[in-house]
């Protein structure tokens, strides 16, 4: 079966008429009528997931995101570009073709990028959500609590938190990307892929801290975009094994972008006296190393094949933190029992935070 016969398929199964004239849903990269040898689905198609989708024999990659670095994947002034240069000529070389399904994903019922961020972020019941699932009422905790389970259930290396992390809440809204919904009175806390701070059409961040200092119960979390739509398209490999199941499928999972810079006092408070994790903490990580993280990304307690194992925060650190291209430790996780998750907003802090001894011992590297 080639490239361009498993569009087709996708096209007859996704369910919704077909938009010819978008710009996103089209063939990126490569012979649409290669022969397909196996099948990778990624959130974005970064060098590294090319590479890694090669070496498992995975030739077509089906990719929510852009592959050149912009929304319309317009290459006419890329053509001099030694990056461009390099990742055509990989994907070339080895028989590759990338194919992008955005708009009709969407679009879909359920939408999976949506099914995937509630799985990832804790949430359960959300097998069937569209882009705009509503309301989510979550058992009452503090907006800290709430921030901890997600950074743990989702592997987010740099989670971004806005509100009182001692304010009690239990409405919860998502949203995927830059699809993040707005904060309003019926909601206590927005979790979504990224946002602009200011100047957009409704300020998220501004009205939150606003709330915040007239005592409301308001907050935001930001996964960034990756991470926000890697799940569902674990979960978009899955549906599309159940009109291809000739063709080998795997998630094939993006690298995190972003990664946490402790400042040094803080480092060295945290980090003990582990000589090991000292030196970990400097020395930088290899490509090879990174691309093993990525991969690792998949057994993350967020991701479906994992939902069955341990949500030691400890598993998302051992698994991500040598993907950070930082020379110094790019996250601090804490436990499952460490309720209040100082550690959420000890990023917000202009200077190290002062812990005692018992509460030093809960934190992990």
């Amino acid at each position: 079966m080639t490239a361009r016969e498993v569009v087709e398929l996708i096209r007859k199964n996704q369910g919704i008429p077909w938009n010819d004239r978008s710009t996103r849903d089209t063939f990126m990269l490569g012979n649409p009528d290669t022969a397909v040898k196996g099948i990778a689905t990624t959130m974005m198609t970064t060098f590294s997931m090319l590479k890694r989708a090669n070496q498992a024999g995975l030739n077509m990659v089906i990719t929510h995101e852009d592959t050149f670095w912009n929304d319309r994947d317009d290459t006419s002034d890329l053509a001099e570009n030694p990056l461009y240069k390099l990742k055509t000529e990989y994907a070339l070389k080895n028989g590759m073709v990338v194919w992008r399904d955005h708009d009709h994903m969407h679009a879909m019922t359920p939408d999976y990028t949506v099914v995937g961020e509630l799985r990832s972020v804790g949430v359960q019941g959300g097998e069937h959500a569209t882009m705009r699932p509503g309301i989510w009422t979550i058992p009452e905790t503090t907006l800290g609590e709430l921030a901890a389970r997600v950074k743990r259930s989702s592997c987010a290396r740099a989670l971004r938190c806005v509100g009182d992390p001692k304010a009690e809440v239990s409405r919860i809204l998502v949203g995927p990307g830059y699809a993040t919904p707005r904060v309003t009175p019926e909601v206590d806390v927005v979790i979504g892929g990224e946002q602009q701070e200011a100047d957009g059409a409704f300020d998220n961040v501004e009205y939150v801290m606003d709330a915040v200092s007239l005592g409301m119960a308001k907050g935001v979390i930001m996964l960034g975009h990756v991470i926000s739509e890697q799940a569902g398209m674990e979960d978009f490999g899955n549906w599309l094994r159940t009109f291809l199941p000739g063709i080998p499928i795997r998630f094939v999972p993006a690298e995190e972008p972003y990664w946490w810079e402790a400042p040094y006092s803080s480092r060295r408070a945290f980090m003990g006296s582990s000589r090991e994790a000292r030196r970990a903490g400097r020395r930088l990580p290899s490509a090879a190393a990174a691309d093993s993280a990525a991969a690792a990304a998949a057994s993350c307690p967020g991701s479906r094949a994992a939902m069955p194992k341990s949500r030691d925060a400890a598993v998302c650190a051992s698994a991500k933190d040598a993907a950070s291209p930082s020379t110094r430790p790019a996250r601090i996780s804490t436990t499952a029992s460490f309720s209040t998750s100082p550690t959420i907003w000890l990023r917000l802090a202009p200077r190290a935070i002062r812990m005692p001894i018992s509460l030093r011992r809960r934190i992990v590297l």
